[in-house]
Formats: structure tokens, sequence, C-alpha cells
């Protein structure tokens, strides 16, 4: 579990404008298409705040390795 996610955030270095591309393409990708979530709703499932979310789809915040496991846990679940 957390495999997609712990490559992305593990993967080749990113830094500055491409972390925040190569990792909120993924996230929104995911939320929306796969699991078809609404930022709420994937908040609400990951018991943490929208405002993380949002932070993590826009590069403002980085994803770190606990959230990335948890958002893919959920993230099948809405499968």
């Amino acid at each position: 579990m957390g495999g997609r996610w712990i490559r992305l955030i593990h993967g080749p270095s990113v830094t500055g404008c491409d972390y925040a591309g190569a990792v909120r393409e993924p996230v929104q990708r995911f939320r929306t298409g796969g699991a078809g979530l609404t930022q709420s709703q994937l908040a609400e499932r990951a018991c943490v705040h929208t405002e993380t979310i949002a932070s993590v789809e826009q590069g403002r915040r980085p994803l770190k390795p606990d959230l990335a496991a948890l958002l893919d846990q959920v993230l099948l679940r809405g499968r």
C-alpha cells in the first residue's frame, strides 16, 4: 500500500515548480477520475483538512510518506 505515491515522492528528485506539477496532476487525476471524489470528500475520508488536500494539489505543501500512504488507502477504497 502507498506504492504509487511513495514512488512519486521518492522517485527522481524534483523541486519548486517541477515538484508542484509532478504532485498536483497525479493527485487530482486519482481523486477526480479514479475515485470520483471532491477535495472535501477525500479530506473527510482521510481525516485531514480540506486545505491539506488543496495545498498538496497546488504544490504548496509536500506530499509526505505518511499522507501518501493514507491517500493511497482512501483512493483505492473509493473505486
